[in-house]
Parts: structure tokens; C-alpha cells; sequence
């Protein structure tokens, strides 16, 4: 008897051993984030705060603030058309979001399966993510393109013939060919929407994978052994224990949608930082959609937790 207490009490040990390293690797990894929010994120979003309850003038000491309260966030609230441009941003997400999600992960569903030529397959979806962080993100984000449009908005590609190429161009080709109107408008939205669909869906698709990837294969061994076929393994195995990163993957999804270059709301904001220099302005406009984007993202937890299954580390 005093054997087995001793044993139980060796294996409590090393468990809680092992539960103490895990829980350091977790502080570790944690630690860039930790130092990011106190040194960088916490300081700048007090000065931005900061600056949007004033007036900013340039003066002979640099930056000066003068202090007018709410009025800025009066403006936006009740004076401005700024509630129209974040309900087109709501409709924008509520389009793109679940479309995003759910081609993320029928993808990383087929990738997850055993075929030739897996690895560069996996590589072709992800290929967009490294590209947008370089000068291709540059010229789809618009920065670099301005740069290289002629009057009227054609883009000259320094082709000897003197061509031009733009949108327009390939619209009035599919119309000159007897094209319908509509269906053209259906076959150019449908491009750039699947273009948009992949090069957003990138690290979400990674995330998925990895997930699947985590599932014991020895789970779905058991439940064809029971007789279940691959329909009914997805649902009750893959779809459940893969839950959790649905949660992750929306609020990542949500963030990057409302937050990206061609979103209603972040050419307002642009407006004003760059067009008109109104800095002070487009501080407080940036500090209330940020508190929207919140607000989304708390109901969409709420929403999602109903239907999450967490699995037990232990």
C-alpha cells in the first residue's frame, strides 16, 4: 500500500513538473507580446487619445495640442455621415467573413488529404500571404500603382507598341464581343472576388491545417472500425475537435477585413489623415472604429462559444 501512495506521489510530481515547464514556455512565448503592449501599444494609445480630444497645431516648438474635449467625437457621432460608411463596412464583412472561413476550411480539408504534390499545393495558397507582405501587397494595396497611371487611368506598361491595359479595357473587350451587360458584370465581380478570397484566406488556411494535422489518426481509425464513413467522421470528429480554431480564425479574418486597404472606412479615415491633414480628427474617428470593431468581435464570441468544444489538455 505504501508502495502504490509512493508511486501515485512520484507521478503527481512529475506532472505538476511538467505542468510548471509548460506553463514557463507559455510565459515565454507570451513575453514579446507582454513587452509589445506595455512599451508600444499601451503609450501610443494614450497619446492618441490623447490627441484626439484637441486641436493640433504646428508651432515653433513643434506639435502643440490644444484641449477641446469631446467635440471630435460629437462630430462623429451625430454631425458627420459617419454611420453610413461603417454600415457599409458591416455589410463588406458580413459578405466577405463566413465566405473566407468557410473556403479556409474546405481547403485545408483537401489539403490535409494524401495525394502528389501536397507540399507545393500547400504552398500555392499560402504564396499570397508572403507576397503581400512585399512590394506585390504594395501594388495591390494602390501605393505603388499611383505611380505608374497615365490620364485618364490607364496604366502604361512600357510596351513598344504604346499598349495600355486597365479595367475598363477588359470590360469594353468582354462587351464588344455581344457579351450581356450583366453577365459581364457577374464574370469581372467573381474574378476580383475570387482573387480576394484567396490572397485573404492564406494564414487562416494554415491555421486549419495545422489543426486537422493535431488529430489523432487513431480517432478515426476507431470510428470507421464502428462502421462511420468519412461524412459522418468530419462532423463528428474533425468539425468538433477543430472548433476552437474557428474562433481564432474569425476574429483574425474580422480584424483583417475591417481593417483592410479597400474597407469603406478606411478610405474615410485616409481622408482626413492624408487629404485634408486633419490628424486630430482621424484619431478619433480611428479610436471609435477600433471600439466597433470591439463590439463585433464580442458578439461574435458570444455567438461562436455555444457551439466551441475545448478538449482537456490532460
Amino acid at each position: 500500500m505504501k508502495g502504490a501512495i509512493t508511486v501515485s506521489a512520484g507521478k503527481g510530481r512529475k506532472l505538476m513538473g511538467l505542468k510548471k515547464k509548460q506553463a514557463m514556455a507559455g510565459y515565454v512565448f507570451l513575453a514579446p507580446v507582454i513587452i509589445g503592449l506595455v512599451w508600444l501599444f499601451i503609450p501610443a494609445l494614450i497619446q492618441a487619445v490623447q490627441y484626439s480630444m484637441s486641436n493640433i497645431k504646428m508651432g515653433q516648438n513643434g506639435i502643440q495640442l490644444e484641449f477641446i474635449g469631446l467635440k471630435h467625437y460629437n462630430d462623429i457621432l451625430f454631425v458627420n455621415t459617419t454611420a453610413q460608411y461603417l454600415v457599409n463596412s458591416f455589410r463588406q464583412a458580413a459578405g466577405e467573413i463566413p465566405v473566407i472561413i468557410i473556403f479556409s476550411f474546405f481547403i485545408a480539408n483537401l489539403l490535409n488529404q494524401k495525394f502528389i504534390g501536397k507540399n507545393i499545393a500547400r504552398t500555392v495558397f499560402f504564396l499570397p500571404v508572403i507576397a503581400a507582405a512585399g512590394v506585390i501587397g504594395q501594388l495591390d494595396a494602390g501605393d505603388l500603382m499611383k505611380t505608374m497611371y497615365l490620364a485618364g487611368g490607364k496604366l502604361d506598361l512600357g510596351l513598344a507598341s504604346g499598349a495600355v491595359y486597365n479595367y475598363e479595357s477588359l470590360k469594353q473587350m468582354l462587351l464588344e464581343s455581344n457579351v450581356n451587360q450583366t453577365f459581364v458584370s457577374i464574370i469581372l465581380g467573381s474574378v476580383d472576388g475570387l482573387y480576394h478570397i484567396v490572397t485573404a484566406s492564406g494564414v487562416q488556411i494554415l491555421i486549419f491545417l495545422a489543426g486537422l494535422q493535431s488529430i489523432s489518426p487513431s480517432l478515426y481509425e476507431a470510428a470507421q472500425g464502428e462502421g462511420s464513413n468519412g461524412w459522418v467522421s468530419f462532423w463528428k470528429i474533425s468539425f468538433p475537435l477543430i472548433s476552437p480554431l474557428i474562433m481564432v480564425n474569425v476574429v483574425y479574418t474580422t480584424v483583417d477585413t475591417f481593417t483592410s486597404y479597400d474597407n469603406v472606412t478606411m478610405q474615410y479615415i485616409r481622408i482626413f489623415l492624408y487629404g485634408n491633414n486633419n490628424y486630430a480628427y482621424a484619431t478619433a474617428l480611428s479610436i471609435v472604429y477600433i471600439l466597433v470593431i470591439a463590439v463585433v468581435l464580442l458578439i461574435a464570441y458570444f455567438i461562436l462559444n455555444r457551439f466551441i468544444v475545448y478538449r482537456d489538455a490532460d
